[in-house]
């Protein structure tokens, strides 16, 4: 008979200490376009829970850049169930309503 099929990978979210790293570095970068670079690259690797993808937000001062970062971290959101947690992140209801969007996105 066949051999078992090897287990499901375990996916956990990005650990405390790389996160707060990963959060640092982000923060020092002044411009946007730099601060998307690095989560761009984290994200090739890691997994996210809504609540760091809502500590990042907090370094894009622009709706837009935020929702480009939502955009980025979508495929890599492990509980996409408390997206509204990022409502507070923003001001407009027509950028509420884009997040909404993105987050129902398969």
């Amino acid at each position: 008979q066949p051999p078992p099929p090897p287990p499901a990978p375990v996916v956990r979210p990005m650990p405390e200490g790389p996160f707060k790293r990963l959060n640092d570095s982000v923060a020092k970068e002044s411009f946007a376009e730099d601060k998307m670079r690095i989560i761009s690259m984290a994200a090739g690797d890691n997994y996210f829970l809504i609540s760091q993808v809502a500590q990042l937000l907090n370094h894009f001062p622009f709706s837009q850049d935020k929702l480009t970062a939502v955009r980025a971290l979508k495929p890599r959101i492990l509980d996409p169930e408390n997206g509204y947690q990022l409502y507070s992140a923003f001001s407009f209801s027509s950028d509420k309503k884009r997040l909404q969007e993105i987050l129902a996105q398969r």
